[in-house]
């Protein structure tokens, strides 16, 4: 049998309790699909822990309408383990127009945002565009272009106080070395 420490559970228990709710608004002046048409976008947001890295987990909005300036407006809330460390929130974006196959010539594009960005800006919404670019992995003709206007919460969990482990008392002297 494997026991925790009561110390790692509430750290693990503050790990866990941060989330950060992103609102995917819209895009603009996405470049057409391989074959030259309009796409039919959708946007894949997940959690990457470290370089190449990503969480199981993905969260996906409905394809758009085929178009080069799409709209979504729908909300998604994330776990984030520690926003402090090396997470990031990586959104690419997907032609969904042939199938929902996730061939490498069906991809859009992407946006990487560092979360520890938006640890100063805790509990506050903030909207922002950013630019759509090219995967360092996944190369595509033609290069991806255009906007993706998000909206962005990243809500951290309360600090606790600190307090001395039960059934100690805290010293208030310092003993003499004499």
């Amino acid at each position: 049998i494997h026991f925790k420490s009561s110390r790692h559970q509430k750290m693990e228990d503050q790990e866990s309790n941060a989330s950060i709710t992103v609102k995917v608004i819209k895009s603009e002046n996405m470049r057409k699909n391989d074959a030259g048409e309009v796409p039919k976008a959708a946007v894949v947001l997940r959690i990457s822990v470290s370089q190449g890295v990503r969480s199981e987990a993905f969260w996906k909005t409905s394809a758009a309408g085929a178009s080069e300036s799409a709209e979504w407006g729908e909300e998604f809330c994330l776990p984030v383990r520690d926003p402090n460390e090396k997470v990031q929130l990586e959104c690419t974006l997907w032609d969904e127009t042939k199938s929902q196959s996730r061939a490498v010539e069906d991809f859009l594009g992407e946006v990487i945002l560092n979360l520890s960005k938006l640890v100063p800006y805790n509990g506050k919404y903030l909207e922002q565009v950013f630019d759509i670019k090219p995967s360092k992995t996944l190369k595509t003709l033609p290069a991806p272009s255009g906007k993706l206007k998000l909206g962005l919460r990243l809500d951290l969990p309360p600090r606790r106080p600190f307090s001395p482990p039960s059934g100690t008392a805290p010293s208030s002297s310092v003993p003499n070395s004499a």
